[in-house]
């Protein structure tokens, strides 16, 4: 008889643990599409104020795992008024989700993004043919660290199986725009949008970048052939001809251009020439503000190209062996 109840008690525990794991999900996914609703009712109330196209998201789905910090959307879909789906992706994921918060990492996917059938009837037929089944992947990543106040950003773009490109950014004493980043989260929807559009949110969002220090970062691009194959399409598009001028003007001007350094302008004509691969990475001696790098302002010391390329510890390499 004891058995028999403390198997049954055993078994009501994991109903409820179950009845929780999934009503805790169900609530986190309904809050995911409360959120495309709110983006949605401020497309519109833009559109009817003349400052955007009509557009709206739809989707098919949402997965939400709140144990685990694993959100998906699937099947959305960008419609444009009087027009039809703009453009398709067919799974978008999430992690660091926490309604009304910002946690320290963070990550969204975008997978299968695509421009929609519909559309690529308005393209000129060289990039139509281009687009015709192109699937465009990107990630995004954050990670801040409160006790340094270093923030770290990280993108991957993948072009189809013919381009990637990936970007990071080291930034320092971001104490007070993360301050900023976590009051603006902190808001609904409706409330972030109608800030977003005040000047009192371009005023304070530079007051948070003012502490922030660049230190370091990387840039590489891996092409295996898609940029010539845009480059062709370009050139056989009449709206796009002059592409073929632009690049005879760009190698003029690496070539010409005074006060350029060859280290920089030799490996920029060879990837001009034979586009592979391209790495350009940099480490600031002394990390630099927002406004010094905006304006210019280079310690005393670097008074020329060259001692700005040592100073930041530049490097580009392109097609190495």
């Amino acid at each position: 008889m004891r058995k028999s109840k403390l198997l049954l008690g055993i078994g009501l525990a994991a109903v409820v643990c179950v009845a929780i794991y999934q009503y805790v999900n169900y609530k986190a996914a309904k809050i995911i599409g409360q959120q495309i609703d709110y983006i949605n009712q401020s497309y519109a109330e833009m559109a009817s104020a003349g400052l955007m196209p009509r557009l709206s998201l739809s989707y098919q789905r949402i997965k939400a795992n709140y144990w685990q910090d694993d959100y998906r959307i699937e099947g959305v879909q960008v419609d444009v008024a009087a027009v039809g789906v703009l453009a398709e992706v067919a799974q978008l994921k999430v992690r660091g989700f926490e309604p009304g918060t910002l946690a320290d990492n963070g990550q969204v996917s975008i997978v299968g993004l695509k421009l929609s059938d519909g559309m690529q009837v308005f393209l000129p037929p060289e990039l139509a043919k281009l687009a015709k089944g192109l699937l465009i992947n990107t990630d995004y990543q954050y990670h801040y660290s409160g006790k340094s106040g270093n923030l770290r950003l990280t993108q991957q773009l993948y072009i189809g199986e013919g381009l990637s490109v990936n970007f990071q950014l080291q930034m320092q004493k971001m104490q007070r725009f993360w301050q900023f980043a976590k009051q603006w989260t902190a808001m609904d929807a409706e409330t972030q949008q109608v800030f977003s559009q005040s000047d009192a949110y371009s005023q304070q969002l530079t007051q948070a970048l003012t502490e922030g220090l660049v230190a370091e970062g990387q840039l590489s691009i891996v092409n295996a052939g898609f940029l010539q194959a845009l480059y062709q399409a370009l050139r056989q598009t009449e709206q796009t001809a002059q592409v073929e001028a632009l690049k005879g003007q760009l190698e003029q001007f690496l070539t010409q251009h005074p006060s350029l350094p060859s280290a920089i302008s030799q490996p920029l004509l060879v990837f001009l020439a034979d586009p592979r691969t391209l790495t350009f990475q940099f480490k600031l001696e002394q990390p630099l503000s927002f406004v010094q790098l905006q304006q210019g302002e280079w310690p005393e010391q670097v008074q020329s190209a060259e001692q700005m390329l040592e100073f930041g510890n530049m490097l580009l390499q392109v097609n190495p062996e």
